[in-house]
């Protein structure tokens, strides 16, 4: 039997390598069923409202310090600066059916733990370079959510200099309601945005209060990366107990109830108590209802 060398090995690994990276290349994009795939991967989707459809997602992008109150409250200039963006994983999803309470466990590394409400663009078509007075004929529909965040963690990376995706990106990190397709509900540029905890109100702003509208966030956004269908843009936020304020999550049980979109009334979303383990090890029992909706009114 030939001998095998260092050098062969290594030789054959890289090609090994090579020829794995070539396979999920070639699949990229197909739902499954090739044979060179190890394994089938579930592909993050999202219900259309009143519809037996789904909405596939590909990608979650959000911008960051959209409204006035939040870039002041993050040590930023309110003004038109140039919008940022950062990605969360399309796993991250973690769906809310209008009408129905879920449970949302309080992740692992951090003790301070916000909640920040958004609306949801949801894009079926794309492109490089969209001009603004295009970018929303790129939208499906609109949805509210929720950006997750482990703050601690996020300011311990900046103040580091290092990447922050650690606090922004983890399990069940943006919650969402059903999608709610533009022919239904029209494209929002103001109408109330607002989140319930328990009853009480703790986030509440108007949607024209965003510093980029969404066309001009799309139109930045497909600037630095070509936009395809499948893409959520999580568009900015209102803030806790004012316009303007990120809320914050103590350890424990939570439970997220989507409110209808584009109407008046709410959920209506009671706290279910129970035990459950703090992030420093202690139980704690404690349940918080949150409730959220987006009005065109």
């Amino acid at each position: 039997m030939k001998a095998i060398t260092r050098r062969a090995a290594l030789q054959s690994g890289a090609a090994l390598a090579a020829g794995t990276l070539a396979a999920c290349a070639s699949t990229r994009g197909d739902s499954g069923g090739d044979s060179n795939t190890l394994f089938d991967v579930p592909q993050p989707s999202i219900p259309i409202a009143n519809s037996r459809a789904v909405f596939p997602v590909r990608r979650i992008y959000c911008i960051g310090r959209n409204y006035a109150a939040h870039a002041r409250e993050m040590g930023s200039d309110p003004s038109r600066e140039p919008p940022f963006f950062f990605q969360k994983p399309s796993d991250a999803v973690q769906f809310v059916p209008v009408g129905k309470t879920i449970d949302h466990a309080y992740p692992t590394l951090t003790k301070n733990y916000h909640y920040e409400l958004e609306l949801v663009a949801a894009l079926n078509t794309g492109g490089r370079n969209i001009a603004p007075e295009r970018a929303l004929a790129c939208v499906y529909g609109y949805a509210v959510g929720l950006d997750m965040t482990r703050r601690d963690l996020q300011r311990a990376m900046g103040e580091q200099k290092k990447p922050w995706e650690i606090g922004k990106s983890f399990d069940h990190a943006a919650p969402i309601g059903p999608i709610h397709p533009v022919e239904q509900v029209g494209h929002f540029t103001r109408g109330a945005i607002v989140l319930k905890v328990n009853g009480a109100v703790k986030q509440s702003a108007d949607l024209s209060q965003m510093i980029w509208n969404v066309a001009e966030q799309i139109a930045n956004l497909s600037q630095a990366f070509e936009l395809f269908s499948g893409r959520h843009h999580l568009l900015g936020h209102s803030r806790e107990r004012r316009p303007g304020g990120a809320g914050r999550r103590d350890a424990g049980a939570y439970r997220w109830s989507a409110g209808h979109f584009g109407e008046r009334g709410l959920t209506r979303a009671s706290p279910v108590p129970r035990s459950d383990c703090r992030s420093d090890g202690r139980s704690k029992n404690q349940a918080a209802a949150l409730t959220w909706f987006a009005s065109a009114t």
